[in-house]
């Protein structure tokens, strides 16, 4: 069945419930990003649906009218789930921008400029960092007299021994940093912004909030959100944790001591970095019910011409984008995942269309057997047909936007940052017709991504 284009060459998405925006990480780089990908959407339109509820739920907010232009979930990793968190509580993307942009705003509602003003040290790993100091003169054979470190220029050293030594010095080394103070900063924007401190908690939220984080210590995701607990497909749902705790964890990098996360119920848990197993959450947004995905993300390598290589910018650059090609890999694969199962159930739908055409006086036992191997697919697959994913992102030619240090808070940055940001979502978005207020045309699974050529 074709995908229905419009008479200006458009992809036609109408009918649409439930839309979800789908925030991938990627430092202050990608949360600036985000607002100028959010702007674009409202300037399309599009509404994000925020704010605070008379009372706190368990459930998922209810889907709207066909053809609607109302985005009420948000799935977000790191740096997407600090830029979720201000649509969520009813902030326009315009508003956002204009907080990050004026020193007096942000410290009015309890931020601040600069990247270190959201980190605090963890002291009990200073002696850890002394001793590790004081191991490497003893690793070269420092015995407390200077002669002995002669053995370093003659055949009784070995550097193999040294680096072994150094590594088993190094591997119980704890991280001196962690993002308790981006916790206790996010928190005090939630007071200030609610009023009541117990309202830091997901289940007052007057949307679908999605924060991803990665357990260190057991395998598979544990997702905050207004969600009671369940655990389903290596993805763990809870709902009994602090806003600003699940973000502050969903960002907490390799290069962070893990964030120690306490539920309600005072269990403790130790959490990392969110895209840690999986870079893009969109599956997420399909299984609570979102049958329209927008997926923006800025982990694009960057594709030189064959006559340069990123090689001659340092290792700094080189370990960017050997990152980004790993997690392009990741993405690629998810994507051709999704897509050929897709395919596959709509063939299959397909063939039970035309059997039911060619003998229709087996109707009622061809409907039957439709309907059971349409379930087994569905559950087999672990998939959900008929969602429209909207993939945006920066064009893997863009020098500029590569390049740009991903930590930084500066007014001129983040203009540049929500500026390319609102550039790619309006690329992207020219090829698309939403009919808002339309009944949904019967079209299968497709792909749109910022990658592909106009």
């Amino acid at each position: 069945m074709p995908r229905l284009i419009s008479s200006n060459g458009k992809k036609v998405v109408s009918g649409q419930t439930k839309i979800a925006h789908v925030v991938s990480g990627g430092g202050m780089k990608s949360l600036f990003y985000q607002m100028g990908v959010a702007m674009c959407f409202e300037n399309k339109r599009f509404r994000y649906q925020g704010g605070l509820l008379d009372s706190p739920t368990e459930k998922l907010l209810p889907r709207h009218q066909p053809g609607t232009n109302i985005i009420d979930m948000i799935v977000g990793s790191s740096a997407g789930s600090e830029f979720g968190i201000g649509p969520a509580l009813g902030h326009s993307a315009r508003d956002m921008y204009e907080l990050f942009m004026s020193d007096e705003l942000l410290k009015k509602r309890g931020f601040a400029r600069g990247v270190w003003k959201y980190i605090d040290t963890k002291w009990d790993a200073v002696p850890q960092l002394v001793n590790f100091g004081k191991a490497i003169p003893k690793a070269l054979g420092y015995d407390g007299n200077w002669r002995s470190l002669r053995k370093v220029f003659g055949h009784t050293f070995s550097p193999m021994d040294f680096i072994r030594s150094l590594n088993i010095e190094s591997m119980t080394i704890k991280s001196p940093f962690v993002l308790t103070g981006l916790e206790r900063r996010l928190d005090a924007f939630l007071r200030t912004d609610n009023v009541f401190e117990y309202k830091n908690d997901f289940r007052w939220l007057d949307c679908d909030f999605f924060v991803v984080t990665t357990p260190l210590n057991r395998t598979g995701r544990i997702v905050y959100s207004r969600r009671p607990f369940e655990a389903n497909h290596r993805i763990t749902y809870r709902n009994d944790l602090k806003i600003s705790t699940a973000i502050a964890a969903s960002s907490s990098l390799q290069c962070f001591h893990p964030l120690r996360a306490t539920h309600f119920n005072g269990e403790e848990v130790d959490l990392v970095d969110g895209e840690t197993r999986k870079t893009l959450s969109y599956k997420i947004a399909g299984d609570n019910g979102a049958d329209l995905v927008f997926v923006s993300y800025t982990h694009v390598p960057f594709m030189y011409d064959p006559s340069r290589s990123i090689a001659d910018h340092g290792m700094g650059h080189i370990d960017v984008q050997s990152l980004y090609l790993m997690i392009e890999e990741k993405i690629l694969t998810s994507k051709e995942s999704t897509e050929a199962k897709n395919k596959t159930y709509h063939k299959v739908k397909e063939t039970f269309e035309r059997a039911k055409r060619d003998h229709p006086g087996e109707l009622e036992v061809i409907c039957e057997v439709e309907k059971e191997i349409m379930e087994v697919m569905m559950i087999g697959m672990n998939m959900r047909p008929g969602i429209e994913y909207v993939f945006i992102n920066p064009e893997s030619t863009n020098q500029d936007f590569f390049f740009s240090p991903h930590m930084y808070m500066g007014q001129k940055y983040i203009e540049k940052m929500a500026k390319q940001g609102y550039e790619d979502a309006e690329r992207v978005l020219k090829g698309y017709e939403f009919r808002f207020g339309l009944p949904k045309d019967e079209l299968p699974f497709t792909y749109k991504s910022a990658e592909e050529k106009k």
